[in-house]
């Protein structure tokens, strides 16, 4: 009986301290931002902890490279800087930002400015249906002056 208590007040006890952090504006759990976006790569940071990874389902082509890193500025000057990540099997991850969770993977595929490849991601199904609509589009990469 004393261990289902004690377990209570330990339960009590972290609910209570998250939630008084949340009120005095303190967040709750590690949020991300972006420090840049160069190619298929992301750079991250939150506090003085930075990290590197890939995005996950996308491979940018040498002479495209500038774009996705363009089309990230263009969001965080929108004031979207806070990012969750969702780490894939083989360590890329997606990129979900702001509030709205945009999928970042997915904006930078819908617009043509990268390919998909074979990575298992989560949302794979998504990241596919926005390469069909690029080459539909024949936007960036697919456009046909910029095909192979």
């Amino acid at each position: 009986m004393n261990i289902i208590r004690m377990s209570y007040f330990v339960i009590s006890f972290f609910v209570t301290i998250a939630v008084l952090l949340k009120l005095l504006g303190e967040p709750v759990f590690n949020k991300w931002e972006i420090i840049g976006v160069l190619g298929d790569k992301i750079e991250v940071g939150s506090g003085n902890t930075r990290r590197k990874f890939k995005l996950c389902g996308l491979e940018v082509p040498p002479l495209f490279t500038e774009r996705p890193r363009e089309y990230a500025e263009y969001i965080m000057g929108r004031g979207i800087k806070s990012v969750r990540l969702v780490e894939s099997s083989n360590k890329s991850v997606e990129v979900f930002l702001g509030e709205e969770n945009t999928f970042l993977n997915k904006e930078i595929l819908i617009r043509g400015l990268a390919k998909r490849n074979g990575d298992q991601c989560e949302h794979g199904t998504i990241l596919q249906t926005a390469e069909e609509i690029a080459k539909w589009q024949k936007i960036w990469i697919w456009s046909t002056k910029n095909q192979n």
